[in-house]
């Protein structure tokens, strides 16, 4: 059984899920958070991951798969009758820049996950 409590805590639009969708996020992305990779980090990290899965679930299945629900960097904005661009430039992985959890996600991998390059290239 994984932390549901803290999950709330961080992501309170998700107390209308039930128990098992929450727990069925979790194991989900379990799948993608190495415990040996995060080390400390870990517990955040899957919290995270779980978050913004089941926040993309939640849009998905309450506005539809083109909610304008989701998180999106303004790249440009013009004042007179007001003009908005949105990209989605917040994160390397288009998929995790979709909600602020998978942007947080992305961050925190990127402080403890350190690629290994060689004088190769990869």
């Amino acid at each position: 059984m994984y932390d549901t409590e803290k999950l709330l805590d961080l992501a309170p639009e998700l107390n209308g899920l039930d128990e098992g969708t929450l727990q069925m996020g979790f194991e989900t992305a379990s799948v993608f958070v190495s415990r040996k990779q995060f080390g400390k980090a870990y517990d955040l990290a899957l919290i995270y991951l779980t978050a913004h899965l089941l926040t993309l679930r939640k849009l998905s299945m309450s506005e539809g798969a083109s909610s304008g629900g989701v998180t999106k960097e303004v790249t440009s904005e013009h004042e007179g009758a007001l003009s908005r661009s949105y990209g989605t430039s917040l994160s390397s992985d288009a998929f995790l820049a979709k909600t602020i959890y998978g942007i947080m996600f992305e961050r925190l991998k990127r402080r403890v996950i350190i690629p290994v390059l060689t004088r190769m290239g990869y």
